[in-house]
């Protein structure tokens, strides 16, 4: 399009606010004045004034919707409630299965209803459990020890599936597993599992004041060893780990206490419920970090070859056994003097050295 000629304004110019041949009929505006509709033939009324429209967000921007504003598939009057319920009754599902499981982690067989209140493990087996023979009472003459040295049958190997009893055990099954002075007064009953969070706790606290207690002879310590905690844990890492403190008990007391120890160390307890234990390789490791297993070559292959060749499996299913039939013990960690249940300011089982000292302190 040509601009505008010599003299002449905008508009002055078609298109440039001078109507066009078709809009002859309508009065010729002045500058400045607004452009009057056109008239209207005759019987056609003038249609009223109709107001803009609102202006409609961009679809990114919030409260967008299809203009003019549609439903064509409206929800549900009760679609908010019905998802606020569902998600309720997801969270209320995903709340039980968290208990079940913390009730499952230390609980097995027909006994879960009897979890440990302290919520420290418990024990499987169900029914009423009878009372095995008291520590003190089984000693005896099988049950006697010299400075941290435990007495019993002398072990030996035999063919896996066939028990045999360590070196240092006493009972028709080897299951009484007594150390300390003979001359001591007072016995300690320590109920634990391999497995056990809590047992790998106490004994990273308290462990090594339970070992100076012994060889001073401040009281005999009788030891009953779990593996329930497989059922709940999955694998074989507690029975495992029981034959091999079988394989250490059989060398001497005194390793039978430092492979305990290693076995619940910060370093070497398996985290998560990992089944490190269930792995003869994982064991040899840490018993190569005890001096009383390791620094004779003789003691640590013999040692060696009865972890691989399972020589005490059927001893650490017997010590399983048994610890399902001890009075009032519903948890792991269990600790008894004398017979009577020990516990910390907050009724549960010391987890301190301060904690135990002061328990055992008030019970002698």
């Amino acid at each position: 399009m040509s601009g505008p000629q010599a003299g002449q304004g905008p508009e002055d110019q078609q298109g440039y606010g001078v109507p066009g041949p078709e809009l002859n009929s309508a009065p010729t505006l002045g500058a400045g004045q607004p452009l009057a509709p056109p008239p209207q033939p005759p019987g056609h009324p003038q249609p009223p004034h109709q107001p803009p429209l609102p202006p409609q967000p961009y679809p990114h921007q919030a409260g967008w919707q299809p203009y003019p504003p549609q439903q064509p598939h409206p929800p549900a009057p009760d679609a908010g409630g019905r998802r606020k319920r569902i998600g309720a009754i997801a969270a209320a599902v995903a709340a039980l299965a968290v208990v079940a499981g913390a009730v499952a982690l230390f609980t097995t067989g027909d006994d879960k209803d009897k979890s440990n209140t302290a919520g420290d493990g418990s024990k499987p087996g169900g029914g009423t459990p009878t009372a095995p023979a008291s520590p003190s009472a089984t000693t005896g003459d099988t049950g006697s020890t010299g400075d941290s040295e435990g007495t019993g049958d002398t072990g030996g190997t035999g063919s896996k599936g066939e028990l045999v009893k360590p070196a240092h055990s006493s009972g028709a099954d080897g299951t009484t597993v007594v150390i300390g002075k003979p001359s001591a007064q007072h016995t300690l009953d320590l109920y634990q599992d391999p497995r056990c969070p809590p047992c790998s706790i106490f004994e990273q606290n308290v462990g090594a004041t339970v070992i100076k207690d012994i060889k001073s002879g401040r009281y005999k310590a009788s030891f009953h060893l779990a593996t329930f905690l497989d059922d709940s844990f999955g694998g074989s890492g507690s029975k495992n780990a029981v034959s091999a403190l079988g394989a250490a008990l059989d060398v001497s007391p005194d390793a039978f206490l430092s492979f305990k120890q290693a076995l619940y160390s910060a370093q070497y307890y398996p985290q998560g419920h990992t089944d490190s234990f269930g792995d003869d390789a994982y064991l040899l490791k840490v018993a190569r970090t005890v001096p009383a297993l390791a620094k004779d070559k003789a003691v640590f292959a013999k040692f060696e070859k009865n972890v691989r060749g399972g020589t005490y499996d059927v001893w650490a299913q017997k010590m399983g056994d048994a610890f399902t039939t001890a009075k009032d013990v519903t948890g792991t960690p269990t600790l008894k003097l004398d017979g009577t249940r020990l516990t910390g300011g907050s009724g549960l089982p010391p987890m301190t050295a301060e904690e135990f000292d002061k328990a055992v302190g008030e019970r002698l």
